[in-house]
């Protein structure tokens, strides 16, 4: 029996290592998507995703913003946390052009180049979740944001 106490921490040390190894490849697989066509690099990748889910998780509740973050890789997750935006509880009203706006400040770059980080990071991001918290999602957004979020046709 004392060699299958001596045994167990190995095989816990081998799930988090198995769990660490799957929670690394699903972000890399995120980062791939929103890297693809080379525009972006990864790190200007990762502050994008950052700076638009912060932005959106501003104008939706609290709530469905968790539901939505619990389907993302854990790394983008740990990102959010660090985001200074999430201390507010409450959605915030604002529409597309103050969230171009602030995505556009936050990666020091144009409102229309943030219209196009917008759109690419959203539309990664509903790949990495489920179509119906998309549509729970789109349904707490206003019409003009309601537009960068929908799945192109």
């Amino acid at each position: 029996m004392t060699d299958d106490r001596r045994a167990e921490p190995g095989r816990e040390e081998l799930k988090q290592q198995q769990h660490a190894s799957r929670t690394g490849s699903t972000y890399a697989a995120f980062l791939k998507a929103l890297t693809a066509d080379g525009i972006y690099s990864e790190p200007f990748a990762e502050n994008a995703a950052t700076s638009v889910l912060c932005c959106l998780e501003q104008r939706i509740l609290a709530d469905e913003a968790e539901h939505m973050e619990a389907q993302l890789p854990m790394k983008l997750r740990e990102l959010l946390v660090r985001c200074h935006r999430h201390r507010d509880v409450k959605p915030l009203k604002f529409g597309r052009d103050e969230l171009l706006a602030m995505i556009a400040d936050d990666l020091g770059i144009n409102l229309m180049e943030a219209e196009r980080v917008a759109l690419r990071v959203m539309n990664t991001v509903r790949t990495f979740i489920s179509e119906g918290e998309a549509e729970k999602v789109e349904g707490q957004l206003p019409p003009d944001i309601r537009e960068l979020w929908r799945r192109p046709s």
